[in-house]
């Protein structure tokens, strides 16, 4: 409730909607359950203004979680043998196949924080660069923001943190200090960039605010630094001789450089430059041809448990999440199943099901999601299904050109482009719960709220109202009726 209010002042505060990110986390259960993550949104109004604040407000709530994420990318989890009598052997026979198919097909990138150390930089050659890479984000200033609601420059800067404590390994400065008349020699081990900020004093909201004279020769778009570039650096950023050290990176200097370069100029969205996306408590791969997942998107996984409290034969049943992209509700809906409980994630695209595969088993629940290539309900055939999340293509077709070039420029059209109307894929997924879903089987989908919501509630009422009752409209954590639920009878 503390959540809902403090998000309802600041959305009456702003005028309307947001869409970048949220500065808010709370407790759930234990764990800290993340309420917001992604630097892009769809959104659920089309009027220009009330949209571009929409995507102020989602900018801020991820760039605060970031810094909380998880550090432990793969929990061991017990595998579970499922009963086969519940899902058919030649459907088994058909994920065998679809699974050996997808390891040859893409190659699942891996996210930047997780691989090993590969380059070596000077730690001055490093901090030069990114006195660069600060120009360039400040030489944005608000355009974006007032183009399409993008990042400001402000928010591309805590990007840069973001990307260099990904890219940062391990570095081991050696300082020489007089004491008492004779030389001593401190070595540091330091293993994030975090602390290496920490150990050279830089302030964590550091002001790049530099005068034009002192940025003239700051260009990276060519090379990392030019030679007229390191004399006004030298002077801007080192007024002491630095330390001798050498920092051991995940990825090579030139890619970090190109990739930054992507972010700015050509809009790439941030989780794709890092190889991942924060989720609830997850961290989740994701790459081009993946759509990623979004804050609103989490609180699917709080409806299913709700739903799944008041009816405890959902916790031993099999689910579907449709159109699956990176796993993250079909992980999220497992974890709170019991052993012989079971998820199918399903999505027509071959890159989103090699991607999903990847991050079912980094959380050890291969035995407990099942993730197969098809269309909505096609691969699942007569299964009887107990619930059916789904977070589906819900955009309309006009509207799709209107939104953040980080979303229309690089997401996949196909998971974001739900039809005249945006409710194609709504409508078909209705239609086919009403056959796949037992006797007191939960239904949850995604809308892009408002109107759109609505119009779903009275499709499933009235062209659908003999096979489902209890429909409802639940709101968002941000006041926006989203969330389409409804009860087979």
């Amino acid at each position: 409730m503390g959540f809902a209010n403090a998000a309802s002042c600041f959305l009456r505060r702003r005028g309307t909607r947001m869409s970048h990110s949220f500065n808010c986390c709370y407790n759930h259960h234990h764990q800290h359950h993340f309420l917001a993550t992604t630097l892009q949104q769809r959104p659920a109004i089309t009027n220009s203004l009330a949209y571009n604040q929409y995507c102020f407000f989602q900018h801020q709530l991820w760039l605060s979680r970031r810094r909380l994420r998880t550090t432990e990318c793969n929990p061991a989890q017990k595998s579970v043998v499922l009963d086969e009598r519940s899902r058919g052997s030649g459907r088994i026979q058909r994920i065998v196949q679809v699974q050996k198919k997808i390891g040859t097909i893409k190659e699942v990138v891996i996210p930047l924080c997780e691989r090993t150390e590969t380059h070596a930089v000077s730690l001055k050659e490093l901090l030069l660069w990114r006195k660069c890479a600060q120009a360039l984000a400040v030489s944005v200033a608000s355009r974006f923001c007032d183009l399409d609601g993008g990042p400001t420059g402000k928010e591309l800067l805590r990007e840069l943190d973001w990307y260099l404590d990904d890219a940062i390994a391990k570095c081991n400065p050696i300082m020489v200090c007089e004491a008492a008349g004779f030389q001593q020699i401190e070595h540091q081990e330091l293993n994030s960039w975090r602390e290496l900020k920490a150990w050279l004093s830089i302030s964590d909201f550091e002001e790049f605010q530099l005068d034009e004279e002192a940025t003239s020769g700051l260009e990276c778009d060519d090379k990392i630094f030019s030679d007229s570039a390191k004399t006004s650096a030298d002077a801007a950023l080192f007024t002491r001789e630095m330390p001798k050290a050498h920092v051991l990176l995940r990825t090579s200097m030139e890619s970090l450089i190109e990739n930054w370069q992507e972010r700015i100029h050509k809009r790439r969205p941030f989780q794709y430059v890092v190889g991942c996306a924060h989720w609830r408590d997850l961290v989740l791969s994701v790459q081009e041809g993946v759509l990623i997942p979004r804050p609103e998107t989490e609180q699917m996984i709080d409806l299913a448990s709700a739903a799944i409290s008041e009816h405890e034969f959902l916790k031993r049943g099999v689910w579907a999440d449709l159109g699956t992209g990176s796993g993250a509700i079909a992980i999220g809906l497992a974890r709170l199943l019991e052993a012989d409980g079971l998820v199918f994630a399903v999505d027509a695209s071959e890159i989103a099901v090699a991607v999903a595969t990847q991050n079912v088993r980094r959380y050890g629940l291969q035995g407990r999601v099942e993730v197969i290539q098809g269309s909505w309900f096609s691969p699942l055939q007569d299964t009887k299904l107990v619930g059916v999340l789904s977070n589906p293509p819900y955009i309309p077709s006009k509207n799709i050109g209107d939104l953040q070039a980080e979303v229309g420029k690089h997401e996949p059209e196909c998971a974001l482009d739900g039809g005249p109307n945006g409710v194609d894929a709504l409508f078909l997924i209705c239609q086919g719960s009403a056959l796949a879903l037992c006797t007191g089987g939960f239904l949850a989908l995604e809308t892009n709220g408002g109107k759109q919501a609505q119009v779903v509630a009275e499709f499933l009422i009235t062209m659908l109202g003999t096979y489902f009752c209890n429909v409802r409209i639940v709101e968002d954590y941000f006041g926006i009726r989203r969330f389409v639920l409804a009860t087979h009878r």
